[in-house]
């Protein structure tokens, strides 16, 4: 909009010069408010225009949804819009699907596709809820996404973006393409960024990153200092729930190689209780690499280790949720199996008792949330989780569980017959006939195998199992398959920019041999044996040690052992796994050991070592007899 000021003769009477420069410059001053109102109420419309567009946009849509699925992904794709709206009445900026994403938080909403676009839309395929389901979409898909920059980095140090605008700064990692009303904030971060990949802005305050030792640390942006400097610690963790990044004002200190529970609020400690561990690893076999963050079992309960023993705390009060006394936790769906002297108690999530009578002498497994193998008067029974039974498999003597499967149809638990056996019993019921059966056999099936990706360029990335039901474990969860992208360096991103240093799973089926040949190893000489081999072999360096971290204490328990190393052809024979793009060079290798009571000859087995050429893919495991 113009203003058209119309020139007027000036008068015949000689006015000071002095004072016509006043009266020019008041008019000048008005033609600028003037100006400035316009601006105002122009963009002041506009947020209106947006607002409105926003309120009309997400009315509810019930009315139109047919399914529960239905329902479930268009509504996350409108959150998902809802949040790039607002981000663009506060920014002018519409944000990458990943970045809508984080925004919006998790969801049992599960995508193979998701883009984002410059008019902010976003187009979502392949969705399922919880994996239920026929995949559906939702928007349209279109040309140019909007797609993510590379962060800004030089050696150790990590630049963060700070955007200052009427609603406050916002950070980012992205270098902005406007970078009036920025402030760069350069942050040492003790080691090179490509090394760890985990660098991450949270709750719009923090960087976190792992430093050169391989420890968390957290850095406050604009303070411009480390969180809680005024302690003495050689970490800092923050907590997460099912990925998501749980309570800002909450952390744990590690310093003297225990866990101490810190307020971030009120900058002082909770207790003065160390723990040796916190969100020990429950689920299964054990893990390897460094933590990031420590994982909550549900809201503020954490699993934690005092003294060998485990228990339960809440992050924000310390206190005991469920008691620190028990030999072991096993968790299990949304139940925690915690064992003392061998009597079970089934936990939920929350420190609720859920199963603890005085018929019970053991829990070994919970299948579904709603089925329990126990132990009652000698006998190993099916119940169902308010105790009542299912099902009795008679009299045996069993102490712990080795592998636990479930399909539509059978619910499968394989139980070793004592601590130190390598024999099992697998109980197996059959939901369609009510009947079951017990085999006694060799405990089986392969533990941790892991999935490396090495391509040479940035691609997404999708891989399956030809037979799917062997999975027991997966992280992340398989649904219908991974789908991720991988970069350069090996750093694995799902869909929603969550980062994984490698695929994970544990297979129930069982696939021996029968030691004809191996090598046979003793405590002493495991360390040099394990290096020797996977180097010839063909494991790089992280790949041997997160091998060694996880099989030398099995081989130094043993204390005599033998070793057979199954690789690729025949590991493909019975387990095999579907890459698309199609890997150039692929290696999968899983270590056989078998715990023998002397000294015992075998012939040596010939390997064959590994080449790579191109986009590499690598992947080991391992069994126990």
């Amino acid at each position: 909009m113009e203003e058209k000021v119309e020139a007027t003769n000036p008068p015949t009477t000689e006015v000071p010069k002095k004072k016509g420069k006043g009266k020019i410059g008041i008019v000048v001053l008005i033609i600028i408010i003037l100006l400035l109102i316009c601006s105002l109420l122009f963009m002041l419309f506009n947020n209106n225009k947006l607002q409105n567009i926003l309120n009309d946009k997400f009315k509810s849509e019930e009315g139109v949804l047919t399914t529960t699925v239905e329902r479930a992904v268009n509504e996350y794709g409108l959150r998902l819009e809802k949040a790039d709206l607002e981000n663009y009445i506060k920014t002018s900026n519409y944000l990458s699907i990943t970045e809508l994403m984080n925004i919006v938080g998790e969801t049992d909403v599960k995508c193979s596709e998701a883009e984002a676009y410059k008019d902010g839309t976003v187009y979502l395929n392949g969705c399922t809820v919880d994996g239920v389901g026929s995949p559906i979409s939702y928007g349209v898909k279109k040309e140019d996404p909007i797609t993510e920059a590379a962060p800004t980095v030089e050696g150790t140090t990590v630049t963060v973006y700070e955007t200052k605008g009427p609603y406050g700064s916002s950070l980012s990692l992205i270098k902005p393409i406007n970078m009036e009303n920025v402030v760069a904030h350069k942050i040492d971060i003790d080691v090179e960024y490509y090394t760890q990949n985990s660098v991450t802005i949270i709750n719009n305050k923090y960087l976190a990153y792992l430093d050169k030792n391989q420890l968390a640390q957290l850095y406050d942006i604009l303070k411009e200092e480390k969180v809680a400097s005024q302690e003495n610690y050689s970490g800092i963790y923050l907590y997460k729930m099912d990925g998501s990044y749980l309570i800002y004002n909450y952390a744990a200190i590690y310093k003297n190689n225990k866990y101490y529970l810190y307020s971030l609020k009120d900058n002082k400690y909770i207790s003065d209780v160390g723990y040796d561990h916190l969100s020990p690893y429950i689920n299964g076999c054990g893990t390897t690499g460094p933590a990031e963050y420590l994982n909550t079992l549900k809201g503020n309960n954490i699993a934690v280790v005092k003294d060998k023993k485990y228990g339960v705390v809440d992050i924000t009060t310390g206190k005991e949720v469920i008691p620190i006394k028990y030999t072991s936790f096993l968790r299990q769906d949304k139940m925690l199996v915690a064992r003392e002297n061998k009597k079970g108690v089934l936990y939920s999530l929350d420190g609720k008792e859920i199963l603890n009578n005085g018929k019970i002498d053991n829990i070994f497994a919970v299948s579904n949330n709603a089925y329990v193998f126990a132990s009652v008067d000698g006998h190993v029974k099916l119940l169902l989780i308010n105790g009542n039974e299912l099902y009795d498999f008679g009299e045996y003597t069993v102490d712990h569980l080795h592998i636990m499967g479930s399909t539509v149809d059978t619910i499968t638990a394989q139980i070793a017959e004592t601590s130190a056996s390598s024999d099992c019993i697998t109980f197996k019921y059959d939901m369609s006939t009510g009947k079951g059966t017990s085999e006694k056999n060799m405990c089986g099936g392969i533990s941790k195998p892991i999935l490396y990706f090495y391509p040479k360029k940035d691609m997404n990335i999708k891989v399956t199992f030809d037979d799917p039901s062997i999975l027991e474990t997966t992280y992340p969860k398989y649904n219908n398959g991974w789908e991720v992208t991988a970069k350069k360096d090996g750093s694995l991103y799902d869909n929603k920019g969550k980062y994984y240093y490698a695929l994970y799973w544990d297979e129930e089926k069982v696939h021996t041999t029968n030691f004809n040949e191996g090598f046979y190893v003793t405590k002493d000489n495991a360390i040099d044996f394990l290096e020797e081999k996977l180097s010839y072999i063909g494991l790089n360096d992280k790949e041997r040690n997160e091998f060694i971290m996880y099989w030398l204490p099995i081989l130094e328990k043993n204390k005599k052992s033998l070793v057979y190393f199954e690789l690729t052809e025949e590991r493909n024979s019975y387990s095999k796994i579907n890459i698309n793009p199609k890997p150039d060079s692929m290696l999968r290798i899983v270590i056989h050991i078998k715990k023998v009571n002397k000294k015992t000859k075998i012939n040596e087995e010939k390997l064959v070592p590994f080449e790579r050429n191109g986009f590499t893919v690598v992947e080991w495991g391992g069994t126990t007899y």
